[in-house]
């Protein structure tokens, strides 16, 4: 059942990224802008139609080698799995390597028919509104310590039933290769794991909370309109996104200190994450789209205007550099979410602090496995 739970993970991936061009804005295209009448011109409509066909023929391709894998390795053969994680990975090279050419397509496509000279005038739109309204209430984020404070008031309450050795982690094929004596050693781990959760999802909240707001001179207010809904619904998806890992994370505590050496214990909860992400994945990408570009809005009635065309900075249209912006965080031009403008020192330096809590993390992990 592990590697159905992988194969599921591909689905995933394939759906997240085949339809990636269709859940940015109107006004991008492969990291590239341009103007939202454009957006309908055939060549485009055929550019995102081939790099769907390609993502999806690839994506049947790592279906097949994940079943072939199972069949010839055996589902739960450890290399089985780690073969899993080389195919994946040679999917997510193709991502962008398909990705390259049709970047450099889209510059050609822009310049050959002067959608880079438009004949209206390049307008800054500024929204300088308070930006409490844009996300959900940070009182939800409250929910993070009291499932950690219920988790340890449940470990108090079973402690007694504790036995004296408890599995303290699995490996890919669902066997405990690691125990721990009942004691701290039993308990801190998972909880640490906890704590880092709730620190990283109030600091991507942070982050879609200060992040730009773009606005389409062309049509400020229905755009602004989205761009208000799409941070409510991004940092709403963090806030379920963490509530269901902090969840799991509970219920994986209690069993394993009860005893437990039953993976389904561990798997029944990741399917249901796993079916979490994935439906708020959906919404998110789907429903909501890249700025909410795929909300309905009423058209603004504003006279035509062309957004300033910032292309110089977007290297390879996926990196943001731009040290005359003061903005650190900024919507990504490829896919749905944000990205840091690497032109500001102080990106770099969050950046750095995420790598550093997470390496820590990890050398936490291993320690305490042994």
């Amino acid at each position: 059942m592990i590697f159905a739970l992988l194969v599921i993970i591909d689905l995933f991936l394939i759906m997240s990224f085949a339809f990636v061009p269709y859940v940015t804005r109107k006004t991008e295209l492969f990291g590239v802008t341009f103007q939202a009448e454009k957006t309908n011109e055939p060549q485009l409509v055929r550019l995102r139609a081939s790099y769907r066909n390609q993502m999806l023929l690839g994506g049947v391709a790592l279906v097949v080698s994940s079943v072939a894998l199972g069949l010839l390795l055996g589902w739960e053969s450890v290399l089985s799995v780690v073969l899993w994680i080389v195919v994946m990975s040679l999917y997510l090279l193709a991502a962008f390597v398909l990705y390259l050419p049709k970047h450099r397509r889209m510059k050609q496509l822009k310049h050959e028919n002067g959608w880079d000279a438009e004949q209206a005038p390049a307008v800054i739109v500024a929204d300088t509104s308070l930006v409490t309204k844009d996300v959900v209430s940070p009182a939800w984020m409250l929910l993070f310590p009291l499932i950690i404070a219920l988790t340890i008031a449940g470990i108090v309450f079973i402690w007694p039933q504790v036995p004296e050795q408890v599995p303290l982690h699995f490996d890919v094929t669902g066997n405990v290769d690691s125990w721990a004596t009942k004691g701290i050693d039993a308990v801190l781990p998972l909880l640490v794991v906890q704590a880092f959760l709730a620190i990283t999802v109030a600091l991507c909240y942070v982050m879609v909370r200060v992040s730009k707001r773009q606005i389409d001179a062309a049509n400020p207010n229905s755009t602004r309109r989205q761009g208000i809904r799409f941070r409510r619904a991004t940092s709403a998806f963090l806030i379920v996104i963490g509530v269901a890992c902090q969840l799991m994370i509970a219920i994986m505590q209690i069993v394993m200190l009860l005893g437990s050496t039953d993976v389904w214990a561990i798997l029944v909860p990741g399917f249901v994450l796993l079916a979490v992400v994935g439906v708020a994945t959906y919404i998110l990408m789907f429903r909501v789209g890249q700025g909410g570009s795929r909300l309905r809005e009423p058209a603004g009635q504003g006279a035509r205007a062309a957004n300033v065309d910032d292309d110089r900075y977007w290297k390879l249209g996926l990196i943001y550099v731009n040290p005359n912006d003061p903005a650190l965080f900024v919507e990504t031009r490829f896919g749905v979410g944000y990205t840091a403008n690497l032109g500001r020192p102080l990106s770099w330096m969050i950046l750095a602090g995420l790598v550093v809590v997470v390496v820590a993390l990890v050398v936490f992990a291993f320690t305490v496995t042994g």
